[in-house]
């Protein structure tokens, strides 16, 4: 396997495309649409309004039926929050430690509480979360509009199929998650990174990490792009070329300065202060998702994901399970990274949706709702690559049978879980099939044995602490494991 050349730009830039966008996958945008109306003047002036229109009703009856619902979650977690915030003055009260989210949630939370105390708390949680699907859907209509300009339809049923998507539709309306929040700021993110508009989107996953911890399943995607994008597009050399535009003091990385990727950061601080001035003590807010990491013994919660084949008795090997995560997604943005490829819409919605499946499906301790965001980018790369038009259905419904048993009370989902995690990693090999493609990879079985020995031999001796450490971590814990000290917390997360 060796990375090729990227492909050439080639003929003369679209005005349409976004300047940072590579026109290697822009004829989407004119394939198909002769010259003329191909929609009809007709229907495209009252057709795409109107079938937003219908299906916005649609979806709101379609939830309707669902708002009475009480899951677990909001009668163990959420609707003690919610009366603790009521009894307690509102924002007077997240200076105590009663939740153990992050604390923007709760602030929403308090909002709705403030401005509208007739609400029953079951209404009010699930207002938040289905408040965050209009502008969710939005994005999906827009970041499908730079994709196809010159069609107002296809990008209105992007939004809907975003309204319509099994998991979206149960997610706020019936289990009264909030899932759908971080999500919608991963999408600002790469809208604002197809616009160019690298601050914004890096400030938009800042927020979508100070809503949830799951939204650094999508740092993959930014790693690569703030190491590739724009590099040598400004002097006309090729990535990684003496002529590339890249300050030689370091100021800026792959094109974007620096300032751009602190944005992530500051934006995620930012989200916390409100909740220190408060009263609520830093080091409380700075600990929050480790404190959520020890919430539940259980290697995988209801999850299509690898873990479902281990034995729940191998509990005591958690971390090397995160460890062995972040080396292969690591090892994914180098391999990307190292490829040279220009991050072009499809390529980086290809790579984005990829990353979404990769890491919850990798990781222990997951829960059932982790490969949300997942489902929703893979409607974005059903409308960039059509020929994946099933890929978000298929996914979609493997979550579904997860939900199952927790949400919906079964006894046991569906299709048993360990045989479902197949349809993950099914998809995973597809879409690693296609970014091989993309990056300009190719396997030759006949020199792969070759290869692996040059790069054992060039990384043996850097990867020497690191394995001393995986080693000095697993026999500590399989210790702890063998002699039955090791504690595995009880309870649940929400």
């Amino acid at each position: 396997m060796g990375p090729g050349e990227s492909a050439p730009a080639g003929g003369t830039k679209d005005s349409r495309v976004p300047s940072g966008i590579s026109e290697g996958n822009s004829a989407g945008n004119s394939a198909g649409n002769p010259a003329g109306d191909p929609e009809g003047r007709g229907w495209r002036r009252f057709g795409p309004p109107g079938l937003l229109a219908g299906g916005v009703l649609v979806a709101l009856a379609v939830r309707w039926p669902l708002l009475p619902h009480e899951t677990g979650d909001f009668l163990g977690y959420l609707r003690v929050w919610y009366g603790f915030i009521v009894a307690n003055g509102h924002f007077d009260a997240l200076q105590y430690g009663f939740y153990d989210y992050n604390p923007p949630y709760l602030y929403l939370l308090t909002t709705i509480a403030s401005a509208a105390p007739g609400l029953s708390a079951l209404l009010a949680i699930k207002f938040v979360s289905l408040a965050f699907e209009a502008p969710l859907a939005f994005l999906a209509h827009r970041i499908v509009r730079l994709h196809r300009p010159r069609s107002r339809t296809i990008p209105v049923l992007a939004a809907l199929a975003v309204l319509f998507a099994p998991t979206v539709v149960l997610n706020g309306a019936f289990w009264a998650q909030c899932d759908v929040i971080y999500t919608t700021f991963l999408v600002a993110g790469l809208f604002f990174l197809l616009k160019e508009r690298p601050g914004t989107a890096f400030a938009s996953f800042g927020l979508a990490v100070a809503f949830k911890a799951q939204a650094l399943f999508f740092l993959p995607a930014l790693f690569w792009v703030a190491a590739t994008r724009n590099s040598g597009r400004n002097s006309g050399g090729s990535p990684g070329s003496p002529g590339a535009s890249v300050p030689a003091d370091g100021s800026a990385i792959g094109g974007f300065a620096l300032r751009a990727i602190l944005m992530a950061p500051l934006a995620y601080f930012l989200a916390l202060l409100p909740a220190w001035f408060l009263g609520r003590p830093a080091y409380d807010l700075l600990l929050v998702y480790l404190g959520q990491a020890g919430k539940h013994g259980d290697l995988a919660k209801n999850v299509p994901n690898l873990w479902q084949w281990v034995p729940n008795d191998w509990y005591a090997l958690w971390p090397l399970g995160v460890l062995a995560t972040a080396a292969v997604v690591w090892g994914i943005v180098l391999a990307v990274r190292r490829s040279r490829a220009l991050p072009t819409a499809d390529l980086l919605v290809t790579l984005s949706a990829f990353a979404l499946i990769l890491t919850p499906y990798l990781l222990p301790k997951m829960h059932d709702r982790y490969f949300f965001p997942a489902e929703v980018f893979t409607v974005l790369l059903a409308f960039h690559r059509p020929r994946f038009w099933w890929v978000p259905i298929v996914l979609g419904l493997t979550s579904v049978n997860g939900y199952l048993h927790y949400g919906f009370g079964t006894e046991a989902p569906f299709v048993p879980l360990a045989a479902a995690a197949v349809v993950p990693l099914l998809l995973l090999v597809l879409l690693g099939r296609q970014l091989l493609r993309d990056l300009g990879y190719s396997f030759r079985p006949e020199r792969l044995v070759p290869r692996v020995r040059r790069e054992f031999a060039r990384w043996k001796a850097a990867a020497a602490p690191f394995a001393l450490l995986l080693l000095a971590l697993g026999g500590m814990f399989l210790s702890a494991w063998a002699g039955g000290r090791f504690v595995r917390p009880v309870g649940d997360d929400p």
